[in-house]
């Protein structure tokens, strides 16, 4: 049996990601401020950066870049609803997008470090 909505839902899959980068992208500079800022604030005296502190800042800083992004600029969230995807979908997305990058660079730091 063959499946026709297969490239409807690649359609779709492809749309889903282009706006997440979008999303993203509107909220980088602003996670990147509050990631450094947290990092600054918990590791003040000694600046004894691991990466259990870099992660507590990127869960932190995600979400402070999407409040202040949401209390800035509320009308560039109708072109993400008019696209028919929730912005819970879009937080969901970036963060998601946020860890795989967190991720991928934490791997090349320390396979830096070792080799």
């Amino acid at each position: 049996m063959v499946n026709y909505n297969a490239p409807l839902l690649l359609t779709k899959l492809k749309n889903l990601t282009i706006l997440s980068f979008q999303y993203y992208r509107l909220l980088l500079v602003y996670n990147a401020r509050f990631t450094v800022i947290v990092i600054f604030i918990f590791t003040f005296p000694k600046f004894n950066i691991t990466q259990e502190v870099v992660l507590f800042a990127k869960i932190i800083g995600l979400p402070s870049a999407a409040a202040l992004y949401y209390y800035m600029a509320k009308d560039s969230y109708v072109y993400f609803r008019n696209a028919g995807y929730s912005m819970l979908r879009m937080y969901i997305n970036a963060f998601a997008i946020d860890m795989l990058i967190y991720t991928i660079l934490i791997s090349l730091t320390n396979a830096y470090t070792e080799g």
